[in-house]
């Protein structure tokens, strides 16, 4: 049994999450959720709170869909119910019955499409462990984390974040482990409302960024809908010609801006002027977040949790 903080009544005692990058961009998250009741709070289940919308650095909206594989009370299958709300899917767990005073474990399996951020010279993963909404104080949270097979150790970098929604708190440890997978864990009690955050980055070329004529993320589709609507629509395009129209057009921009440069030079020449230019660089990414901008409950995924 996981420690229990005495007088602090029903509690989640330890919260553990394995999360699985795949190299096609989807992610695998198993939760372990396990909750002390003492029948005030947590008297018929619980209900896990995800978040199908975040804002990134650049005031984009960005929306992501889950797909839930499998969820679990005590290792067998329980009644649960998807419910939409505001902020994302509510997933309710358990039916009208008493659950009963004591240790219990739920287990939530479910796919995230949408989460991966995929940047000018790196791909990252911000994922909210807990979220920031959990009305339970959590006594321990933890995220084991698997990237790609391929993917060089000395090439990831990890970061993490505790506390209240906004924080930047650093109460926590982390490590890479002997079989490559990156593990996280706060060192002291998670409050009501306070969360993990972790941040991960990784070379490019490792997870396949899709090729998608329409966001479907932003149009609020899961993926399943946006599969089939691509393929009975025109926007269903092989990937190999939308590969080489894309070289036309780069082609047709590269001439046209020649041609823009020799003018702007000949116009130089004419009238005697020498410009002086100072260079720099450009980059842009795909909610790519500065470090100053993270912060605890601050990406994808989980935004919190209750007794019901």
């Amino acid at each position: 049994m996981n420690s229990i903080v005495k007088n602090r009544g029903d509690q989640v005692t330890h919260f553990h999450a394995d999360i699985t990058i795949n190299s096609d961009a989807l992610v695998e998250v198993v939760e372990t959720i396990t909750v002390w009741s003492e029948g005030k709070q947590v008297k018929r289940g619980i209900v896990r709170e995800l978040s199908t919308q975040d804002q990134d650095r650049y005031s984009n909206k960005d929306s992501i869909s889950f797909s839930i594989k499998k969820v679990l009370k005590d290792g067998k299958d329980v009644t649960h119910k998807f419910v939409s709300t505001r902020y994302g899917k509510d997933i309710e767990i358990g039916d009208n019955a008493l659950i009963g005073n004591g240790e219990h474990v739920y287990t939530i399996s479910y796919v995230a499409r949408g989460v991966i951020g995929f940047c000018v010279n790196q791909d990252e993963l911000y994922w909210n462990v807990t979220g920031t909404a959990w009305q339970l104080p959590i006594v321990n949270a933890s995220a084991t984390v698997f990237l790609p097979r391929s993917v060089p150790a000395d090439s990831v970098h990890i970061d993490a974040y505790t506390g209240p929604l906004g924080a930047r708190d650093k109460k926590y440890i982390s490590y890479k482990k002997d079989d490559g997978s990156l593990f996280f864990s706060t060192t002291g009690l998670l409050a009501p409302y306070e969360g993990l955050t972790i941040f991960i980055t990784w070379p490019k070329g490792y997870a396949n960024e899709p090729i998608q004529v329409i966001n479907q993320e932003r149009k609020g589709w899961s993926f399943d809908e946006w599969h089939t609507i691509k393929k009975n629509s025109f926007f269903y395009i092989n990937k190999y010609w939308v590969l080489v129209g894309g070289l036309i057009g780069l082609l047709a921009l590269l001439v046209y801006v020649s041609i823009l440069i020799e003018g702007w030079q000949s116009h130089q020449r004419y009238s005697g002027l020498r410009t002086g230019y100072s260079g720099g660089s450009l980059s842009s990414g795909s909610r790519s977040t500065a470090s100053s901008s993270r912060s605890s409950g601050g990406g994808y995924g989980g935004r919190g949790g209750r007794g019901r």
